[in-house]
């Protein structure tokens, strides 16, 4: 069996614009996305702010994500409060068919649209640190 890969950590910094959370940056460490996160708290120019935490299990292929700074104009520097998970869609009972009948149909809940930039941010993150890596390994081996 080959050796076990580390998690890889990232943390994004986001900003609230036109109705919508855009990535301002990407960095590996959790204290420059914090900074950086708070230069943006301070702007007059800036509606909302957050950082997400990223972390990639290579060896399971998930990634976890979770905000661990949040602030908003709006909400008057409040941390916000984290929105519970939705319960799936509930089918409703069907009635027994009787021999004979017509199968009936039943009702199917559309399957939530996913947001790619996360799988995106962190497939670049690995290409990136294997590029750096093969660098390295070629100026060192030369």
């Amino acid at each position: 069996m080959g050796p076990t890969l580390a998690k890889l950590v990232a943390y994004e910094v986001q900003t609230y614009q036109r109705g919508d959370w855009q990535i301002d940056s990407i960095v590996d460490d959790r204290q420059s996305a914090m900074d950086s996160a708070q230069q943006f708290q301070r702007s007059k120019h800036c509606a909302g702010v957050r950082v997400v935490e990223e972390v990639h299990d290579e060896d399971s292929q998930r990634t976890a994500t979770k905000i661990i700074f949040r602030h908003t104009k709006a909400d008057g520097g409040q941390p916000a409060p984290q929105r519970a998970k939705q319960a799936p869609a509930q089918r409703r009972p069907t009635a027994k068919p009787k021999p004979g009948d017509a199968k009936v149909p039943t009702y199917r809940a559309p399957a939530p649209k996913r947001d790619n930039s996360t799988t995106w941010a962190v497939a670049v993150l690995v290409v990136l640190g294997a590029a750096v890596a093969v660098g390295y390994y070629m100026t060192t081996n030369s």
